[in-house]
C-alpha cells in the first residue's frame, strides 16, 4: 500500500519528497504503519524502513504517544551511510535518536501514518532523515 517516494542525500542528512496524492486526515481512532510484509501494526519495536535492501531501519524503539495524528518516540536508528558506496559501507547505528511519524491518510486498507521523521547524532552533528510513503502502492 506504501512506498517511498524518493531520498536525498545532503549534508544535513536524508529527506524524501512529499506524496503528491496524500490527502492528510485525522482520524478517530489510532493510525497504523505498513510493515514490508504488509501488515499494518502499532507501536513496532522494530520497522524496515527501506524494504528493498533494509538499509535502513528504527530499532529498539519506545513509543512514547501512539495517536490518530502522530507517534513520536525514541529509536536507535540503524542505516547505510553509503560511504564509499552502498555494497562496501556496513549499517551504522544511532541509538537515542527521536522517530515521529506523522502526515495520516485513510485508504481501504485502514488509516496510515505517510511521513517519518528521525532525529540522530552523528559525532557532534545532528542530522535529520525523512521518509515519504505515497498512499495506494505496494511498500
Amino acid at each position: 500500500m506504501s512506498v517511498v517516494v524518493g531520498v536525498e542525500v545532503n549534508d544535513v542528512g536524508f529527506s524524501a519528497t512529499k506524496p503528491t496524492s496524500a490527502h492528510p486526515i485525522v482520524a478517530s481512532s489510532s493510525s497504523m504503519v505498513l510493515t514490508c510484509s504488509g501488515s499494518s501494526v502499532m507501536r513496532p519495536s522494530t520497522l524496515i524502513v527501506s524494504c528493498a535492501d533494509a538499509n535502513t531501519s528504527l530499532q529498539s524503539t519506545h513509543w512514547s504517544t501512539w495517536g490518530a495524528a502522530r507517534a513520536s518516540g525514541t529509536t536507535t536508528f540503524a542505516i547505510n551511510l553509503c560511504t564509499p558506496y552502498c555494497a562496501a559501507s556496513p549499517i551504522s547505528y544511532f541509538p537515542h535518536s527521536s522517530v515521529t511519524l506523522s502526515a495520516p491518510i485513510s485508504s481501504n486498507h485502514g488509516t496510515h501514518f505517510s511521513r517519518l521523521v528521525v532525529h540522530y547524532g552523528q559525532g557532534l552533528t545532528r542530522k535529520t532523515f525523512s521518509f515519504a510513503w505515497s498512499p495506494g502502492m505496494s511498500r
